[in-house]
């Protein structure tokens, strides 16, 4: 069985590894050109499939029936199933890239046992309306998503069934590991069903010639249930100044249990060596329900805080064990408290544990920066009341009864009376041409 010392000592090893790797990809990027943009419209039939058109727009390349990719390529990708036959790959030429599918209920990735997309370029990088499912590692942390060197915005995905295990403990499904100053945004989305030692992770590591960067996750209005798998972790093992932050807000985590023993943790802070400067994971209107450890024990925010380390709340938070009591003493935190949660199900294009009536979730939400998003993951509007709810689903209230139908007047007893009165206008007529005949005569 492998020891938490083991665990570090696997940890310092990945990722001097990684750095070695970011290295090749940047040398990559010397003379990369620039030219126009491309747009690929993929189908599970069409002659450019979503493989090679990832591969193209990549590289600036053709590939298979795919036209060379440019600086800034958009592939739309239309409803179906694509199960994909090796790696995605590294994108190792700079510019913008955007993936963008249907939607996330019928656009579907199927990794089928290979692993995911590494970024090792600068630009920006959008994903959307994405199903990700079945994909794992190939042995370097990646699983489906890391980001080494541009801006990368995941958002509306749905993940589900993928596996992180065959690594050292920062395996993540998604992952920055920055030597530059990058930019990871998860939003909108669904983590089900997943296999990993943490869902997502954002790692500082050695800057290029001393550079110093501060990597930094934003990860908002998203449901994380039912994962095999901790939550997050941030780490900062660079010598040169810099932070590694992570802010995690507005998500709602429900029944999830750490993968394994050396790592039974909810979160990890700057667990490993050479933690020279700090690495921070902010937390603010979360809801965390039925979270347990390996022994099955209440465990929403099971976690190790090393060196330089720090894990706070930032208000708005809610938990219903009392693991969180150290954690959540913050302006409208929560502890032992049920926020009253319906079943997960599918609304719309998500999938959501949405917020009860008289949940002591709504209008708990408190302001900061980041600021709490304007939308829930459905895409309902923020907030329905005169403050935002916590977690990732904004309650709707009923709209107030009528009292009446068909637009008749509530509480006035005009819907009733109408009857009779239709019935007395044609007595009255009848009364009044019936005299006006006699009076002929």
């Amino acid at each position: 069985m492998e020891t938490k010392n083991s665990f570090i000592s696997k940890l310092s090893t990945m990722v001097y590894a990684m750095v070695i790797l970011i290295l090749a990809f940047v040398a990559q990027l010397a003379f990369a050109p620039k030219a126009e943009a491309t747009t690929y419209n993929v189908t599970p039939s069409s002659a450019c499939s979503f493989l090679d058109a990832l591969t193209a727009a990549a590289t600036d390349a053709p590939v298979g029936g795919c036209d060379a990719g440019d600086a800034d390529d958009t592939i739309n990708v239309g409803a179906g199933t694509y199960t994909i036959s090796a790696d995605l790959g590294p994108l190792v030429t700079a510019g913008n890239i955007s993936i963008i599918g249907e939607n996330a209920t019928n656009t579907i990735i199927d990794g089928a046992g290979f692993a995911g997309i590494i970024v090792g370029a600068t630009g920006n990088y959008l994903i959307e309306n994405l199903t990700f499912q079945n994909f794992v590692s190939d042995g370097d942390g990646n699983t489906l998503i890391l980001n080494a060197a541009g801006n990368v915005t995941a958002n509306k995905l749905i993940i589900k069934n993928n596996t992180c295990t065959s690594t050292v403990p920062v395996c993540a499904i998604a992952l920055t590991l920055g030597p530059a100053e990058v930019n990871t945004t998860i939003s909108n989305s669904v983590f089900y069903n997943n296999t990993a030692f943490f869902l997502i992770a954002n790692a500082r590591v050695p800057a290029i010639e001393g550079t110093a960067s501060s990597p930094t996750m934003n990860v908002f209005n998203n449901t994380f249930y039912d994962n095999d798998a901790g939550i997050a972790g941030a780490s900062n093992t660079d010598a040169s100044p810099g932070q590694s932050v992570l802010n995690f807000y507005n998500n709602t985590i429900v029944q999830n249990k750490p993968y394994a023993e050396f790592v039974d943790l909810m979160f990890s802070v700057n667990v490993g060596p050479d933690t020279y400067f700090g690495a921070f994971l902010n937390m603010r209107n979360n809801i965390f329900y039925n979270n347990v450890s390996l022994a099955d024990a209440p465990y929403n925010c099971g976690s190790l805080v090393g060196e330089n380390g720090s894990l706070t709340s930032d208000g708005g938070n809610i938990s219903n064990d009392t693991s969180c009591n150290s954690i959540f003493t913050s302006t409208n935190d929560k502890n032992s408290t049920d926020p009253l949660l319906g079943a997960y199900q599918q609304v719309g294009n998500t999938f959501v544990l949405p917020l009860q009536a008289g949940s002591p979730a709504l209008e708990n939400a408190v302001a900061g920066s980041p600021a709490t998003p304007s939308i829930d993951q459905r895409g309902v509007t923020r907030p329905q009341a005169a403050l935002a709810d916590s977690g990732s689903y904004e309650y709707v209230y009923p709209t107030p009864d009528s009292g009446g139908s068909g637009g008749t007047l509530a509480g006035t007893g005009w819907d009733a009376k109408t009857p009779a009165l239709i019935a007395g206008l044609l007595v009255l007529g009848g009364i009044l041409a019936t005299g006006y005949a006699v009076k002929r005569r």
